[in-house]
């Protein structure tokens, strides 16, 4: 399958045909993108088509040179990625309003910190809706670290994109995530603390600091009340921590990014 690294026309507008190709290779196992390393890309897929889709219109848009990080300031390249996506949203028919969201469901449960949460009509899924830029700097470090990577790490729990939405001129990330009927662990009680900092060890995590945890790979922030649940048979199920790569700075690792380039072969 011949894939083409161009995904826009020369009127700047998505090439569909071309961008199905591309998304369908990296589902198929045939391609990748090198942001993450071959099984953490493995959960960029997890995140579906879309996840897939929105990943490839940033890096190629960067690769045009239309979004050149030196150049251009923090906020720039914040509205430049926004607007790519909410564009691909609206050509796809996944431009929703939170309004119809929570009119379609089951249940709205109590706001998180960064997201309203509503329980889907079956009572299988939650629909999310999240502010990135509480705990993000770009949809692109969204999309790398809170779902692809995110979803390598915590398989179970794994974030689905399905579409995006703007609230009050913020700009917001729609994902689907499977509905965990357990306990949230109680970070005010020290047997629960206990048992928390046992089941890090075990998967190979030390506390760095209050709700962060790191290992050679990744750190793991925000692991608080409400974002960790345990059920009756001891399991752990991490819902809405932070993923990131345990890079040089802030951290003192040795990983890194890739360049988003997207890999044949």
């Amino acid at each position: 399958m011949e894939i083409s690294l161009n995904l826009y026309n020369e009127d700047g507008k998505i090439n569909s045909e071309k961008l199905a190709k591309a998304t369908d290779a990296i589902l198929k196992g045939i391609a990748r993108i090198n942001t993450l390393s071959l099984r953490e890309e493995q959960g960029r897929s997890k995140g579906g088509r879309r996840n897939v889709e929105a990943s490839l219109l940033l890096a190629a848009d960067k690769r045009a040179g239309r979004s050149r990080q030196e150049n251009n300031s923090h906020q720039e390249i914040i509205e430049r990625q926004e607007n790519l996506l909410r564009n691909y949203a609206k050509e796809k028919g996944i431009w929703f309003s939170e309004a119809e969201i929570k009119e379609n469901s089951l249940i709205q449960l109590p706001s998180g910190f960064e997201s309203n949460v509503y329980v889907d009509p079956k009572g299988v899924h939650v629909i999310k809706v999240i502010d990135y830029r509480i705990l993000d700097n770009t949809p692109q470090s969204f999309i790398d670290n809170r779902i692809s990577l995110y979803n390598s790490e915590f398989q179970e729990t794994a974030y689905e994109l399905i579409g995006f939405t703007e609230n009050n001129g913020r700009f917001k990330f729609i994902v689907k995530q499977p509905y965990i009927h357990a306990r949230s662990l109680d970070f005010n009680t020290e047997s629960d603390l206990i048992f928390l900092r046992i089941e890090m060890g075990k998967r190979g995590y030390k506390e760095l600091a209050p709700g962060v945890y790191i290992n050679k790979d990744y750190v793991i922030y925000d692991v608080r009340n409400g974002n960790v649940k345990l059920d009756a048979k001891g399991n752990f199920y991490f819902i809405d921590v932070v993923t990131k790569l345990n890079t040089l700075k802030p951290t003192g690792g040795s990983r890194q990014y890739g360049n988003g380039e997207l890999l044949t072969g």
